[in-house]
């Protein structure tokens, strides 16, 4: 219900962390890392509920438990790479959520394939532009809004000019 009527009253989605790398200051997975099927594929649902969005995050296809890197069993990462991948283009597919993360080679082309088999931009992969992520602002190609439903109408009306998002057009609730 939170991701729900949070997109709802205008967040832009959900973003979550399933990387090993990303820790609390005790040490421990960040909150999600862990997360089995069922529970991503309600994120996304409630991300369409709430009237669509981008599920942005950190994954790295690998993480199947709170396993050191290198004693990772590389059968067990195969595995958990197809699962990650099958919720990721079900909750795409099925619920018309858009994803943005960055990624490798593979997978970019994997997303690539995916959108021109969808004929939709569903699956968006980020460039590191600095080494601890990517830059974002209402400003810039990579604004947080562009892969909302809203913004393309708006775009497609002419209201959005080379990627600048009317703020003063995109706070109105009737726009939301």
């Amino acid at each position: 219900a939170i991701v729900r009527d949070a997109v709802k009253a205008g967040a832009v989605g959900f973003s979550s962390s399933r990387i090993i790398l990303h820790r609390d200051k005790s040490g421990n997975l960040t909150p999600g890392t862990m997360a089995q099927e069922a529970e991503m594929l309600a994120l996304g649902r409630a991300i369409a509920e709430g009237g669509g969005g981008v599920f942005e995050g950190a994954f790295d296809f690998a993480t199947y438990d709170d396993v050191p890197m290198n004693q990772r069993d590389e059968e067990k990462m195969k595995v958990f790479a197809a699962k990650e991948w099958h919720w990721m283009t079900k909750v795409a597919s099925e619920y018309k959520v858009a994803f943005s993360f960055a990624t490798d080679p593979v997978r970019t082309e994997m997303m690539r394939q995916f959108n021109m088999d969808h004929d939709e931009l569903l699956m968006t992969s980020q460039a590191f532009i600095r080494p601890q992520g990517l830059l974002i602002s209402t400003h810039s190609r990579t604004n947080p809004f562009r892969f909302t439903k809203t913004y393309r109408r708006l775009q497609k009306e002419g209201k959005v000019r080379h990627h600048v998002v009317n703020l003063e057009i995109m706070r109105r609730p009737e726009i939301r």
